[in-house]
């Protein structure tokens, strides 16, 4: 009988090929537990979510208390007849000439709004074709401005009269391409806003009552600063309410949504005839309450 005689080095080869071969065998098993594996540790991360409806409800407030300002100042009975008020603990000041102006002027030290925040700066509406004209496009700027001790930095800010609405009541569009709130720590977020202000009020007086309000439409796009971004929708049939005597927003909800995250947002302000600290965040039937800074 005759051996047939294998070199080492082809003995080498064939235990190689033995080897690729049991590989290709364990590969779609491996890749099936690694699949697995990674279905039972996957998690949704709700952190994204708080973060963001904590900002956008900062957002929220923060815009209606300096739109109720400005929406004051323009229907003051005592600014109107004296050229000259104190509104939210500012000086105000009107002008007709070269273009009606209104100048907003807080301490630079800052001093409390009314409304349980400080502001310190210069805010200046200036309205080309007048303030009350139905078409009037306002620009705003804002010079050295702070908010509660934070700097504030925005640009691109105007207020639109679309004059009225089916309800009789007067709409503004208020958009803002850029808004930066900067903390002490240098950290901060910015949001963008395009909204709708319908404000429902007395048609007896062209003054502001404490009572009147604004129902309000829309969207902003808010950018934290974990480099996540949010998108804040506010639908016509279910409004935000903003009034001048209450400091929280009222009713809702607001839907945010996220470029990162595959879930939804709710928020629910406090109930339109209550005047509460408080508001509710709905995740996938998860709700948590809250209340302000």
């Amino acid at each position: 009988m005759i051996r047939k005689m294998i070199s080492p080095m082809h003995l080498r080869h064939m235990n190689a090929e033995r080897n690729k071969n049991r590989l290709f065998l364990l590969l779609p098993l491996v890749l099936l537990m690694l699949s697995s594996c990674h279905k039972k540790n996957e998690q949704i991360d709700y952190n994204i979510g708080i973060a963001a409806s904590q900002q956008y409800v900062s957002v929220r407030q923060m815009m209606n208390l300096l739109m109720n300002t400005y929406f004051k100042s323009i229907t003051d009975s005592v600014l109107l007849t004296g050229f000259s008020s104190h509104i939210d603990g500012a000086a105000v000041r009107y002008s007709e000439y070269p273009e009606q102006t209104i100048v907003i002027d807080y301490s630079s030290g800052g001093i409390s709004d009314g409304y349980g925040h400080y502001r310190s700066g210069i805010i200046t509406a200036r309205a080309p074709s007048g303030f009350y004209d139905s078409l009037a496009v306002i620009n705003f700027n804002f010079e050295n401005f702070r908010y509660d001790g934070d700097s504030l930095f925005i640009s691109g800010m105007t207020v639109r009269n679309l004059g009225r609405t089916e309800r009789g009541n007067k709409s503004y569009n208020v958009k803002a391409s850029s808004v930066t709130r900067m903390f002490s720590d240098t950290t901060g977020f910015t949001f963008n806003m395009d909204e709708v202000f319908e404000w429902e009020k007395d048609a007896f007086s062209i003054f502001y009552t404490p009572e009147e309000r604004f129902l309000i439409t829309g969207k902003i796009n808010g950018y934290m600063s974990e480099n996540n971004s949010y998108h804040a929708v506010i639908d016509d049939a279910e409004p935000v309410i903003s009034e001048f005597s209450c400091v929280y927003p009222k009713s809702g909800p607001a839907f945010l949504t996220f470029d990162k995250e595959n879930y939804m947002v709710k928020i629910y302000f406090t109930t339109a005839d209550s005047c509460a600290n408080t508001y509710f965040v709905d995740i996938n039937g998860f709700e948590y309450n809250f209340s302000y800074y």
